[in-house]
């Protein structure tokens, strides 16, 4: 294809992830027992359908988590370090993306939070829409391949 490409900042809507104004409500957590999708272990499992849970991870990790859900980069802004355990749940708008296995899911429940909401009131943290630079992939030059 002699695909050419480069990296450049570009100014986009991003999403700020804070502390709310109550406080985190996050608890400083590590990796216990053995790893599984209900224990992450230093990771996050889920975020499809509603559901977040996290086993000793950095709100870097859920901040690039919270990006995929939202189609839209989440920069972590909350100045929290260290590791942390949570279970965080959410009602998908009807938007939302199903994934493989989430074909015969029933509908979302239309009375729960929506994810800005439920990380309020579950978390201790907040969304707030921004402008940021964001590093985009530009493609300088594509060529149809030859038919050998």
């Amino acid at each position: 294809f002699h695909l050419q490409l480069h990296r450049q900042a570009k100014e986009l809507p991003v999403y700020e992830l804070s502390v709310a104004k109550g406080g985190s409500k996050l608890k400083q957590g590590r990796c216990m027992g053995t790893p599984s999708p209900a224990n992450p272990c230093g990771g996050t499992s889920g975020s499809t359908r509603g559901t977040l849970i996290g086993r000793a991870v950095s709100l870097r990790t859920v901040a690039k988590d919270l990006s995929g859900v939202l189609d839209r980069v989440v920069l972590d802004k909350t100045m929290l370090r260290g590791e942390y355990n949570f279970d965080f749940t959410w009602t998908p708008d009807e938007t939302f993306p199903r994934g493989p296995g989430d074909v015969d899911a029933p509908a979302a429940d239309p009375s729960g939070p929506s994810i800005f909401t439920a990380l309020q009131e579950q978390l201790g943290l907040t969304l707030k829409p921004a402008k940021g630079l964001v590093d985009v992939l530009v493609i300088d030059r594509a060529e149809l391949p030859d038919e050998n």
